[in-house]
């Protein structure tokens, strides 16, 4: 096919495309168009929708420890108050896990296992890109290469620039190499970037 035919065929589905998004706008189907509570993979074209899912207020106590079987931690682990947020908001889309639990005098390890492999679960309240960065960079040096990014009480940076972040982080060869498996939580909407 020659190249000014082809040309003509991409130009002419780009402009129906954008005559349907238009539409779609206008009559209100676009505004119901939304990202469902659970695991997600990341489609470029819900971006829009990242940015309006709005993080929680940050409490004091966030990275308060609780020790376990207590009033505020009813699991069997010693967790912060960040940890038992993101284990009820996991359990409330129906996922489960189970706690690998610390022992003292070894290395640092996974915070739990979820579908056979050992998760580390980084909570993020920063207010920069280099936080996003330094959290996962903090998992990989320790030999951590699933890892979970709770950014539900992230007031600075929405969803989506928390995503292009991360996104901009794994393009070095070096970084994506030491990352298997990499999710981003804001509230229920679990959206896995690898």
């Amino acid at each position: 096919m020659p190249f000014i035919a082809l040309h003509v065929i991409m130009t002419g589905i780009f402009f129906h495309s954008q005559l349907m998004w238009q539409s779609l706008r206008r009559n209100k189907v676009w505004e119901e168009i939304s990202i469902p509570d659970g695991i997600s993979n990341s489609p470029s074209e819900l971006n829009i929708y990242y940015e309006k899912i709005r993080p929680l207020l940050l409490p004091k106590d966030l990275f308060m420890l609780y020790k376990p079987n207590s009033k505020d931690n009813p699991y069997s682990v010693e967790l912060t108050k960040a940890e038992i947020d993101f284990v009820k908001r996991f359990y409330s889309i129906g996922e489960s896990l189970r706690f690998i639990p610390s022992e003292r005098g070894r290395k640092p390890q996974n915070d739990f296992i979820w579908k056979g492999k050992e998760w580390e679960l980084k909570t993020l309240v920063g207010k920069s890109g280099f936080t996003i960065a330094n959290a996962i960079w903090r998992a990989t040096d320790r030999g951590k290469s699933n890892i979970i990014l709770d950014t539900t009480f992230n007031s600075k940076l929405n969803l989506q620039q928390i995503i292009q972040y991360v996104l901009g982080h794994l393009r070095c060869r070096r970084n994506n190499r030491k990352v298997h498996n990499l999710i981003v939580v804001r509230r229920e909407k679990f959206v896995r970037i690898k």
